[in-house]
This record gives structure tokens, C-alpha cells and sequence, in this order.
């Protein structure tokens, strides 16, 4: 009988590699702050931050077609866990950038041979389930990281934030020692040795709606982070409210995002509606990118027009994140399952597609950043969002 991993160990897994580009967000002001470096190094780290994840998506799911998943597992979160520790005791900026690089080397295994071991456990609309739930439990990911980002600043420094990863690292390290089967039969994992990684690349390449899958995916996560990485410099820095203040608006965020995901555990039952309804969830989050357009030509740091773009900036992410949480599931579920057996190739290539999508945005980000500008941010994410509607269109 084909072994299952835990659910509560996909969770976990999920929880970490999510949290962790979170927390690094909440702590990054105060970072930059204490380091006082000349570049925009908290905008800087994330973007090397998911270069490194690229980096670990395509070494760790190639190699966990190879050596297994649970072996993988295992060397990848000992590198993030010491990363983590380098990140805690480090000063020099640059040196910072290059231990955020390895630490989102190592946790992107939390992300690649998760997907795997799901899809070697689970699929159809199982599996669409599945990450249906795990998008529920992603929910409260922010909610709960931000507040405990927040409660940690207040009361220690940032540096105590890089700790939290090392100890959620450790803990998760533990956790798959002991609890995470080997989902791979030795069987597979020898064709799939026999197979070569330029042979499933090129059959990759060629596969259209895969590819419009991944970019669809990446832009709509790149959005997402960017409203993530941005909105602790729009409400710490430029509003100046209190951290925790900030995580208890995470709450409305959070609540939104679990309705769009019970929903998307209804719309499984119904195959035949589901892509029109994300496409036309896509157009509202498109609609609330040119409220923050608009509302960003009259921007001032100063009641009520202030007011009026926080107001617009919450709606904005509250819309895209709905669609997001509509999208993912949906896209994740279905995308590869003409790659079966070569589950990790095939999600290596596939979340490095998006993964890089991410990058480039998360680097325009902080490009925008230079200067500060509200609007610019809101033509790239409104830009953004209207290209995630074309592609997606494709896929119809």
C-alpha cells in the first residue's frame, strides 16, 4: 500500500515556508533601521530571498525523484535551520543577503517535496482537497506571524525574529525524522533515474497550458507578496501604527481569505464552473488595483486622505487575495498530472517557472521602493493584475 504523508505534517511543512518570507517582511524595517546599510536592503533580502527559493525548487525536486523525498526533506531543512542561525548573529549587509539566500535555499524543500509527497499521495479532486485545506490553513498564516512579528519587535528586535525561524526549523526537522514516510517507490525512483532531467524539461516546454498554468500562478503570487513586502512600509513606517495594531488588521485579511477558500472546497464539486468563476474573481482583483491607482494621485500621509488610502490599499489586497486563494488550489491540482511519477522534475521546473515570475516582481518592487512611490507600486500591481486575467484567459 502506497504510504500517505500526515496532513498535519503537510501543514506544518506549509506553515514554514510560508511564515518565513512573512515574518522577514514584519522585521524588515527595524532591520534596516539597526543596520543602517545605503541600499534598500529589506527590499534587497526578499528579492534574494526567492532567488535562492528558485535556486532550492529546482536542485531539491530533481533530487527528490532521485534519492527520495523523505532524504531530501531532511538536508534541506538543516541548511535552512543553519541559515537561520548565520541570520541571527550576522551584521554585514552583504553577509545578510547572502544568509537570506541559503535560508530560502534550504526552506524551499518545505515547498518542492511537499507538493510531491501530496501529489505522490493524493489526486484529482483529492488532491485539489487537499490544497484546499492547506489554502485555509495558509490563511491564518499572516494573521499569525505578523502578530507574532509584531509582539517580538515591540518587545526584543529583529534579530529574535530570525531565531523564531531556527526554531521552527528545528522543530519541523524533528517532526519529519520522525513522522514523514518515504512516498516514492524504489521502483519509480529508479525509471525515474533512467529519465533524464533535459527529457522532462523539453516535454515541459512544450506543454502550453502548463506554461500558462505556471506564469499565471507566479504573477498572482508575485502580487501577493508584493502587497505583503509593501504593506509593512505603508502602515509601520508611512501611517506609523503599532506592529500589533498592524496584526490585528490581519484579522479582516484573514477572514476574507478563508471565505474564498470554504468556496473553493464547494467549487471542486463543480468542475464544469470553476475556472469561469476564477476568471471573473481575477477582474475584481483587477478593479481593486485601479482603486489604489486612482486613490494613489491624491495620496498624503494625513487624515482623511491617508485614511482613504489605507482604505484602498486593504481593498486592493483583500480582492486580490480572494481571487488568489480561488486560483491556487485550482492551479496546483491540476497542473501536472500528465507528469505523474516524475512528480519532483516536474514540480521543479513548474514552481521555478513561477517562482522566478516572483523574483522579477519582487525586484521591481524594490526598485519602486527606491523612491517610495504609492502610485508606481499601484501601476506595476494594477499592470500585473491584467496580464494574470490574459493568461489565465488561455487556459479556458
Amino acid at each position: 500500500m502506497q504510504p500517505k504523508v500526515p496532513l498535519w505534517l503537510i501543514n506544518f511543512l506549509i506553515f514554514v515556508y510560508h511564515s518565513t518570507p512573512i515574518l522577514f517582511a514584519v522585521s524588515s524595517p527595524a532591520l534596516e533601521a539597526e543596520i543602517g546599510a545605503d541600499i534598500n536592503l529589506g527590499q534587497l533580502m526578499s528579492s534574494f530571498y526567492f532567488s535562492g527559493f528558485t535556486c532550492g525548487l529546482m536542485l531539491f525536486g530533481r533530487i527528490s525523484d532521485l534519492w527520495g523525498r523523505r532524504k531530501t526533506m531532511l538536508i534541506g531543512i538543516t541548511i535552512f535551520v543553519i541559515a537561520s542561525v548565520l541570520l541571527v548573529i550576522g551584521n554585514n549587509p552583504y553577509l545578510l543577503l547572502a544568509f537570506k539566500f541559503i535560508q530560502a535555499f534550504g526552506v524551499s524543500v518545505c515547498s518542492i517535496v511537499t507538493q510531491a509527497t501530496s501529489r505522490d499521495s493524493y489526486q484529482g479532486a483529492d488532491l485539489m482537497r487537499i490544497y484546499g485545506l492547506n489554502g485555509i490553513l495558509v490563511c491564518f498564516v499572516p494573521t499569525v506571524e505578523t502578530s507574532i512579528g509584531g509582539f517580538i519587535l515591540e518587545k526584543l528586535s529583529w534579530r529574535y525574529c530570525m531565531a523564531w525561524d531556527a526554531l521552527k526549523g528545528f522543530l519541523v526537522l524533528i517532526c519529519c525524522a520522525c513522522w514523514l514516510p518515504e512516498t516514492i517507490p524504489d521502483q519509480v525512483r529508479r525509471e525515474a533515474g533512467k529519465i533524464k532531467f533535459f527529457s522532462v524539461f523539453k516535454r515541459f516546454m512544450q506543454d502550453k497550458t502548463v506554461i500558462m498554468y505556471g506564469l499565471t500562478a507566479g504573477l498572482s503570487i508575485g502580487m501577493l507578496t508584493g502587497f505583503i513586502i509593501e504593506m509593512p512600509f505603508v502602515f509601520l513606517k508611512s501611517f506609523e501604527i503599532k506592529p500589533t495594531t498592524y496584526g490585528a488588521l490581519n484579522v479582516i485579511i484573514t477572514v476574507v481569505f478563508l471565505g474564498a477558500n470554504f468556496l473553493n472546497l464547494y467549487l471542486i464539486q463543480r468542475q464544469d464552473f470553476i475556472k469561469d468563476f476564477i476568471y471573473y474573481s481575477l477582474w475584481f482583483s483587477f478593479a481593486g488595483c485601479m482603486i489604489l491607482l486612482t486613490s494613489s494621485y491624491f495620496i498624503q500621509y494625513t487624515s482623511p486622505v491617508g485614511f482613504m488610502i489605507m482604505v484602498a490599499f486593504m481593498l486592493a489586497r483583500l480582492l486580490q487575495g480572494f481571487a488568489h486563494n480561488l486560483l491556487m488550489p485550482y492551479v496546483l491540482g491540476i497542473a501536472l498530472e500528465k507528469y505523474r511519477g516524475l512528480f519532483g522534475s516536474a514540480s521543479a521546473i513548474f514552481n521555478s517557472m513561477y517562482y522566478f515570475v516572483i523574483s522579477m516582481l519582487t525586484f521591481a518592487i524594490s526598485y519602486v521602493h527606491q523612491d517610495y512611490s504609492i502610485h508606481a507600486y499601484a501601476v506595476l500591481v494594477s499592470m500585473t493584475s491584467f496580464c494574470t486575467i490574459l493568461l489565465f484567459k488561455q487556459t479556458r
